[in-house]
């Protein structure tokens, strides 16, 4: 087992872990990751829908925070008691006897150049165990990130601020896997129908589907990385084994990539058999000819499943026409109120979406309340068009059932248990996700959340 990379790194890499180093790593990656284009992708479950891009200028900008002062660099060159020279504590004629030149090399190339993606791919070279026909392995910047991470990881700085920073820089690898991948793989944006259709066929087996976001899932990896059973955490924490070092990043990369392939091979099926969720209707006719909604129960999957996923990322969920449309249909109703507690339900089923328990329905005193944000959405999408259908809406025209539906949840006087239990359980709802404890407001925005999803299901109605 060869330990030539971590001998190498620490004396041609030299850099000094601070707080203020590991709070600049962080907001970079924050910069980065809510970027227009790069937000909607990362807080997606589709793929070629958005512009996301990992740049040469966001790889260089990310080496430069670790560029230091190297005009003393001299002067970190110190006499241990036997004489022996060392760089931060590492023997250096431990690595010259390996390499030999390559610290006068390194201390010459560095005053003229600090750490720069060209820098490490010359330092790589210069490591035996490493191949340089394994594109991905050998990459400057991909070893760098595992490099920085063990070193913020095996640090002793404030122990949450060095665990935030160590995964932030695994985070950062894996976009620029994730963006790579994805550029390659759709040069061109993808059908929006398709791809949606795509994401419902695939099953809760696979990672995204699992997750709800790509962020989800590389977050998800990430935690899984630094795990105290994770086969890698040895080669995060110590950096003494080169294999296992360049397995952590052709593991990373191996990982994102087959997700990936799952959904553009699903993607190219579908788009072969013309799958466009748009193509299906739940709207028929009767003996008479008049329009009803087919399959009262079952028949709405796609739409709850679909209104569901909008839920999951704010860009898609939030709609200013649909926001305006809900708004007027009350007196005294913000516009800014509303959009706030969507925004906050978008959040809230994310959250859900990690933790498992986006169908969970919870037992208070006598009544049952459901907190789950999938249960719940799919309660709202079934009641609502059910008691519609019961009561003999003409659901050919969108108007009249917002109508009902603001009538129905409004009435102090309504007896169908569905209907009850959903007024209950959004109420609970509007009281966790927004502050005013006005009887008035909660009223409205209890009200106005029903509507406002019913209305954003209509996209998936012909």
């Amino acid at each position: 087992m060869t330990q030539m990379i971590k001998d190498t790194l620490y004396v041609k890499v030299p850099v000094e872990i601070t707080p203020a180093l590991a709070k600049a790593v962080i907001h970079f990656v924050t910069a980065y990751e809510t970027r227009p284009g790069n937000a909607e992708a990362f807080t997606s479950p589709y793929l070629g829908l958005y512009n996301c891009f990992f740049k040469n200028t966001d790889r260089d900008e990310f080496f430069n925070l670790f560029n230091i002062d190297t005009k003393d660099l001299t002067t970190m060159v110190s006499k241990n008691s036997n004489g022996r020279d060392k760089v931060f504590g590492v023997d250096v004629k431990k690595v010259e006897n390996r390499n030999k030149g390559v610290l006068e090399g390194f201390i010459r190339d560095a005053n003229e150049y600090g750490i720069t993606n060209s820098e490490m791919r010359r330092i790589i070279t210069t490591i035996p165990s490493i191949d340089t026909n394994f594109r991905v392995s050998s990459d400057p910047f991909n070893l760098f990130c595992i490099y920085m991470a063990h070193r913020f990881y095996s640090s002793k700085i404030n122990e949450t601020l060095k665990m935030d920073a160590a995964k932030k820089v695994f985070m950062l690898l894996q976009y620029r896997f994730f963006t790579s991948l994805v550029n390659h793989r759709f040069k061109y944006k993808a059908d929006e129908a398709i791809m949606r259709a795509t994401f419902e066929n695939l099953t809760a087996k696979f990672d995204i589907k699992q997750y709800g976001t790509w962020r989800a899932v590389m977050e998800a990896r990430t935690e899984s990385m630094f795990d105290k059973t994770s086969i890698h955490i040895n080669a995060i924490t110590n950096f003494n084994v080169d294999d296992d070092i360049l397995y952590v990043i052709t593991d990373l990369q191996t990982r994102i990539r087959n997700q990936i392939n799952i959904v553009t091979e699903e993607f190219m099926r579908a788009k072969e058999n013309n799958d466009k969720i748009a193509s299906y209707s739940h709207i028929g006719e009767n003996n008479e000819g008049e329009k009803i909604i087919m399959s009262a129960e079952s028949g709405f999957d796609m739409m709850i499943n679909s209104l569901y996923n909008d839920c999951l990322v704010v860009s898609r969920i939030i709609d200013d026409q649909a926001l305006r449309l809900t708004v007027g249909l009350f007196s005294q109703l913000q516009l800014s109120k509303l959009r706030a507690l969507i925004v906050s339900f978008s959040e809230y089923a994310v959250k859900q979406a990690k933790e498992g328990s986006s169908d969970k329905i919870v037992k208070l005193q006598d009544r049952e309340v459901i907190v789950g944000s999938h249960a719940l959405v799919q309660a709202i999408v079934q009641r609502s068009y059910r008691y519609c259908i019961n009561t003999g809406v003409d659901i050919s025209k969108p108007v009249l059932i917002l109508r009902a539906i603001r009538d129905v949840y409004r009435s102090s006087r309504i007896s169908d248990d569905g209907i009850i239990q959903l007024k209950d359980s959004t109420n609970d709802l509007v009281l966790e996700l927004q502050s005013s404890r006005r009887e008035a407001t909660v009223s409205a925005l209890r009200i106005a959340f029903v509507i406002y999803l019913i209305l954003i299901s209509f996209r998936y109605l012909r």
